[in-house]
């Protein structure tokens, strides 16, 4: 019986430590028994850097990393308000400022940010004529940055830089549909 006690004691010690190390480019959410620790009160339950120690299967802490990341939107066909065919690909740029919001807040961040970019620049692209686009690349980054700034500050993130990775006119595309 001493040694299932020891057995298991051992296993659990090496599979399920209690602690987790946050490095310097990490954010930590703590969460006792699937609930944010600190949430909207004044105990916070973001961890900054170093050692965190937590009760196994009753608290659970969410490791997020707080550099600066980015990410490049699909290859994008759409037609301006003069109908010509533009494919254009950017890159979004953010930092995480507050782990447990983000976790909390928004399921999938990146996927999120992700749609809700591509839609937002459909509409202002089909808005817009191909010369106004091609003298008003700035503007449209810096009116998506503020979009997009506005949407995912209360999720604890800030956008930092917003590109066009390519921007040239494409073929006629034309949509194919299926019937079943």
């Amino acid at each position: 019986m001493l040694e299932t006690f020891r057995a298991l004691f051992e296993w659990i010690r090496e599979y399920i430590p209690p602690w987790k190390i946050i490095r310097i480019d990490e954010q930590g959410s703590k969460f006792r028994s699937g609930n944010p620790v600190g949430f909207l009160t004044s105990t916070s339950g973001v961890f900054r850097t170093g050692f965190h120690f937590f009760v196994p299967y009753f608290e659970q802490i969410s490791v997020f990393t707080i550099a600066y990341q980015g990410i490049i939107l699909d290859s994008q066909d759409n037609a301006t308000s003069d109908d010509i065919p533009l494919k254009f690909q950017m890159y979004i740029g953010y930092d995480i400022f507050d782990a447990q919001k983000m976790d909390v807040q928004v399921a999938d961040f990146d996927q999120t940010l992700h749609g809700e970019a591509m839609s937002w620049l459909a509409m202002k692209i089909s808005e817009k004529t191909y010369t106004e686009l091609l003298d008003n690349r700035k503007t449209i980054c810096t009116e998506l940055k503020r979009s997009l700034d506005t949407l995912v500050a209360p999720w604890g993130v800030k956008i930092r830089r917003v590109g066009f990775k390519s921007f040239v006119k494409s073929k006629q595309y034309t949509f194919h549909s299926t019937t079943f």
